[in-house]
C-alpha cells in the first residue's frame, strides 16, 4: 500500500502548525479533547457550559481548517509534545519509562 498520508493527500503536519492561533483556552480544551472526554466531561473539567465547549472546539476546527472534533483530537496527539508545556508529562519522551 504505500504512504497513507501521500495516499490521501492529507498532511497533519500542516493543521499542528496552524493550532498557534488558538487562544489559551482552546488549546486547554484540544489537549483534553485528545483524552477522549465527551463534551460533558470537558465542561466539567474545565468548569464550562457544554455549550461553550462546543463554541471551542468549533473554533479549534475552523483555526485549524480540519472538518471534525476527531480530527482535531488527532492533530492534538501528534502535537502533543509541542503543545503541552507541562514538565512532567508522562508524553512527553524523557518522562517515559
Amino acid at each position: 500500500m504505500g504512504c497513507s498520508y501521500q495516499l490521501t493527500g492529507h498532511n497533519p503536519e500542516a493543521a499542528v502548525k496552524r493550532l498557534k492561533k488558538l487562544t489559551s483556552r482552546e488549546l486547554q480544551v484540544l489537549l483534553l479533547l485528545e483524552t477522549g472526554l465527551g463534551n460533558r466531561e470537558l465542561a466539567q473539567e474545565l468548569g464550562i457550559t457544554g455549550r461553550t465547549v462546543k463554541a471551542h472546539i468549533a473554533n479549534i476546527v475552523a483555526k485549524a481548517d480540519l472538518q471534525t472534533r476527531t480530527q482535531a483530537a488527532i492533530v492534538a496527539a501528534l502535537a502533543h509534545g509541542v503543545l503541552c508545556s507541562d514538565e512532567t508529562c508522562i508524553r512527553h519522551p524523557r518522562n517515559r519509562v
